[in-house]
């Protein structure tokens, strides 16, 4: 026991030494980060000062991201218009972007298209993109999709990465073009070539996002793989009698089926081709049936008390982790809150999930049959 006691302050120790400066290290970087751009700030400014169109843009873009200055949009705008009335197609856009968003300006469309269009005419790719967007989705301007093919097109040829998966949606939703889903396939994987991020998740290289039910469904996957991997630490007849391999080996295989899970839909996995995000998914598919067989086993192996409490756990897990999800995403955003199908879906879940409970929580009271199995 006292050997333990050294070893765990030992490591204790340890950790807080290294943690200790680690912080020390990430604090010293952080001031050196915040004094380089400071300095990068001033010199910008006297170049900006003196009428250097790049500079009055890269300044402007400092006070709007509040890169070694504090934020200020009307600054920001300041700027880009000086820069913009330069014709620096960098501050056209910026401008454009102030107006389409309203930062440092009251929201005008009808001028962020003007000045998208003074940048796109020069030969700019990203309004060039930018104005087909617009035109796609009649947004500040009436809906005009050849319109909006034609300035996609332009931006296609400058390998713009954006456009061509714009083009690729163009071509596969047959918008001002007949569908063509070969083709917009080739677009897509061009666009997805070159980096872009939705084209990799239409084609399946990129995850999507982990989404509600996602969430839900790890969760509850997690869950039931942490029981199953603890089974065997508890006593025999207080837990579920299985042989204590086969219980721990379902657990290990459910934690690798929710982490692989995990990676393939978060927006960090990243596969190199089509056919290794389909192998991906293949192997963690037989993996995952794999996981649903043993734990059924475990699970049809107990008695119907310790199954219902078992059930019943899970769907506290799925019940908490909705009402999560749901109170999580009215507070980041307001207007659902306000749609009668929100609070319809809201209640038919939970009341879905209650409705399910309920019968396993009279189950669960069910006084255990004297001498019964648990085989």
């Amino acid at each position: 026991m006292k050997w333990t006691w050294k070893f765990g302050l030992t490591v204790a120790c340890i950790v807080l030494l290294g943690g200790g400066a680690a912080a020390l290290w990430f604090a010293n970087i952080h001031r050196l980060a915040e004094k380089t751009l400071a300095a990068s700030v001033n010199a910008l400014r006297i170049r900006a000062e003196q009428g250097d169109a790049k500079s009055e843009s890269d300044l402007a873009y400092m006070y709007s991201h509040g890169q070694g200055v504090s934020q200020d949009f009307g600054e920001a705008f300041r700027w880009r218009h000086k820069s913009a009335d330069q014709g620096y197609a960098a501050g056209e856009i910026g401008l454009a972007y102030m107006y389409m968003h309203g930062q440092g300006t009251p929201q005008d469309k009808s001028e962020a298209l003007r000045w998208y269009r003074k940048a796109a005419e020069s030969g700019d790719a990203y309004a060039e993109n930018s104005l087909g967007i617009m035109y796609q989705l009649g947004d500040g301007v009436s809906q005009d999709y050849p319109e909006a093919l034609s300035w996609y097109r332009k931006a296609v040829d400058q390998n713009y990465p954006a456009a061509q998966c714009n083009l690729g949606y163009m071509y596969y939703y047959g918008r001002g073009v007949q569908r063509d889903v070969p083709e917009a396939y080739r677009w897509y994987r061009k666009a997805a070539a070159h980096g872009d991020e939705n084209s990799q998740q239409f084609l399946g290289l990129r995850g999507r996002g982990i989404s509600a039910t996602y969430a839900i469904t790890f969760s509850i996957e997690a869950l039931g793989s942490l029981m199953l991997l603890a089974g065997p630490l508890f006593p025999k007849n207080n837990f579920w009698n299985r042989p204590s391999k086969s219980t721990s080996a379902a657990g290990i295989v459910g934690l690798c089926c929710t982490g692989l899970g995990l990676y393939a839909h978060s927006q960090v996995s990243v596969f190199p081709s089509e056919l290794a995000a389909s192998s991906f998914t293949f192997a963690r598919h037989i993996l995952t049936g794999l996981f649903l067989f043993m734990a059924i086993s475990v699970l049809t192996s107990l008695t119907v008390p310790k199954r219902a409490r078992v059930l019943l756990g899970i769907l506290g897990v799925m019940f908490l982790s909705f009402n999560i999800w749901a109170i999580t995403l009215a507070a980041t955003n307001q207007v659902i809150l306000n749609l009668p199908a929100s609070a319809r879906v809201f209640s038919t879940i939970n009341g879905m999930i209650l409705g399910m409970a309920t019968p396993f929580v009279a189950l669960s009271l069910r006084p255990k049959t004297t001498g019964a199995a648990e085989a």
